[in-house]
């Protein structure tokens, strides 16, 4: 009976790396939906995949761009994590790296309201857009 309380704070543990990733695979692979939602006003799930790339890991700048903005607005944290579907806040972070020197240079950023966060767990994701290189980094 003593390890049931470990097994379950593990349990719990796992579920949110899981979430954490199928959150980095929708960001990265799914292009929402509406696949032009960066130009629509009515978006239901936001994804960051360029459609016209039709191929992994190619993100569209217009929609990174939107969905920073859309983290700036009062309650924006909020409803990203309804457009994507989580069931608990998470922290987003998307850094534009520097091919030759590694710096990094923070392009979008989206934290929850809450004015202190348990990260649990930490998920990071490179990608391309343009002729850039994007790290995503994922809290939950």
């Amino acid at each position: 009976m003593r390890n049931v309380p470990n097994y379950i704070e593990e349990v719990n543990k796992e579920d949110m790396r899981a979430q954490a990733y199928m959150l980095s695979e929708l960001l990265v692979n799914d292009a929402g939906e509406p696949a032009n939602w960066d130009s629509v006003s009515e978006i239901k799930r936001i994804g960051l995949s360029n459609q016209t790339e039709n191929r992994t890991n190619f993100l569209s700048l217009n929609k990174i761009n939107k969905l920073n903005s859309i983290c700036q607005l009062p309650g924006g944290s909020e409803k990203v994590q309804k457009l994507t579907g989580m069931n608990r806040p998470f922290s987003l972070m998307i850094f534009k790296v520097d091919q030759n020197t590694g710096n990094r240079e923070n392009i979008a950023q989206c934290e929850p309201s809450q004015a202190a966060m348990l990260t649990n767990t930490t998920v990071k994701r490179y990608a391309v857009y343009g002729n850039e290189i994007a790290e995503i980094i994922i809290q939950v």
